[in-house]
Order: C-alpha cells, then structure tokens, then sequence
C-alpha cells in the first residue's frame, strides 16, 4: 500500500484500489489497457503516443490564449448572450463539468454501477438473487462481475443445472467461444472460464433486454440506494410485476 502511494497521486490510488481482480489460482498479469486484447503492440504504442502529442499541442495553445489578454478582451467585447462567454473562459480553464472534473471533486458522476443476480426456478418464480453497488470500469466489466457472481451463486447453492442469462451479446459470445476477451473482462473470463471447466452443466446464454428487464431494474435501484435488504422475501410491486413479464417472454 504505502509503495503504491509512493508512485501514484492519491486519487489514482483509490481508483486503482477499487479494481475488482480475478484471484483463482493465478499469478497476476500485466495488462496494456488500451488494446481490445490488453496486449502492448508497436501499433496500439505509437496511436497512443500521436494522441498525447495532438493533445499536448492543443493544450499549449489552450494555454498561450488563457495568458493573452488580447484574447481575453476580444471575448468581452463580442456580442453574444453572456453565458457563452462564460463557457469559454471555463472550458479554457478546464472547470467545465466534465466526466474526469466530476471524480475529480467527488461529485455524483460516479462510475458505480449495479451488480445483480436473479435466481428463478423453472416456472419463473424469483427464489433468490444478491444485489450490489460497486465501482466498474464500464457497463461491460459489471455486466462480466454480475456474471461471475452468478457462477459463484450457482455453485455456492448446489444448483445441478443452471443458466445464466445476460442481455450483453458481447458477453454470451465471450463464453461460447474461445476467444481473447477486452482487456478489462480478462481476470473475470478467466475466474468464470476456469469455474466452468469444473461444472459444465452450467450454461450461458444470451437473453434479449426486453426479457431481462427485471435486472435492470434492480441493478439501477441498488446503484441508486433504493432497494431493501429483503427484496427478495418481500418483492416491491412495481418490481413483481416486471417479473411476471420476464418471466413470459421467451429467451433466445
């Protein structure tokens, strides 16, 4: 802990803290995040650094305008509603609300996201599920962290048989194949891929959103604080009829 303190500023830190790794049976791995594959290629090296070289350009020019006061009093004088003028000076200042200003100052953008699993018998009857909120890289890596979620839950509770549905064709495809996932599905691929090895009667499957609509609305109930703790005994009513919907659309 106090190495990685020693190298990054703090809130890389805590972004870096908060990375959900695999960890079954395997030594961990360097991972080039920006590659599809997670692999460092000459090709991926040289986009990367044309890119910081066209933004640092932009930003020394942003700069030189922000100390000219020659820029700064042709701003004041044009006839534009105020409001422009502010955003000017705010985006060349870089206070503009932002994604990266927001996390930076601890705002609500977070990107937090609503992990949930939903366990329904054969008939469609909800008999148990998890939900949780947890910091992801993107909507893809949390819909793989509620998969692997899932693949603990079926194990954990002795299910013989069992599939896991996910309205992500991205991620039914991953498992189907044996393909090189992104960079940021990696450790989960690898902890689900290697659970599976041991218990094929486990399947994954890919379900249309339409179907799956009782999971969205868990995973943005629990992102936004605003699910009980018992909402599998006792189900809301909004969230009981959108199960019996579920539950008579047809999966593919």
């Amino acid at each position: 802990m106090p190495l990685l303190f020693s190298i990054f500023n703090s809130e890389d830190c805590k972004a870096i803290l908060k990375i959900r790794l695999g960890g079954i049976g395997r030594e961990a791995q360097r991972i080039w995040r920006f590659s599809k594959d997670g692999r460092l290629t000459v090709k991926s090296a040289y986009f990367i650094l044309k890119r910081l070289q066209t933004s640092d350009t932009l930003h020394n020019r942003s700069t030189s305008f922000s100390l000219s006061n020659v820029f700064w009093k042709s701003i004041l004088k044009l006839d534009v509603p105020h409001k422009n003028k502010n955003f000017v000076w705010r985006a060349a200042n870089n206070s503009l609300a932002t994604r990266e200003n927001l996390l930076r100052r601890n705002c609500s953008s977070s990107p937090s996201s609503g992990i949930d699993v939903l366990v329904r018998n054969s008939h469609g009857v909800l008999v148990d599920g998890i939900a949780f909120s947890m910091w992801s890289l993107s909507p893809l890596a949390a819909e793989g962290e509620a998969m692997r979620q899932a693949v603990i839950l079926a194990i954990a509770k002795n299910y013989h048989q069992a599939y896991l549905e996910t309205d992500s064709l991205q991620l039914a495809q991953l498992f189907s194949s044996q393909s090189t996932p992104v960079w940021e599905l990696d450790a989960i691929s690898q902890d689900i891929r290697l659970i599976l090895r041991s218990y094929p009667s486990i399947s994954i499957i890919f379900t249309p959103r339409s179907a799956n609509a009782c999971a969205d609305w868990i995973a943005k109930n629990v992102r936004c604080d605003n699910l009980f703790q018992v909402w599998v005994s006792n189900t809301p009513s909004q969230f009981q009829s959108q199960l019996y919907k579920d539950s008579s659309s047809p999966s593919i």
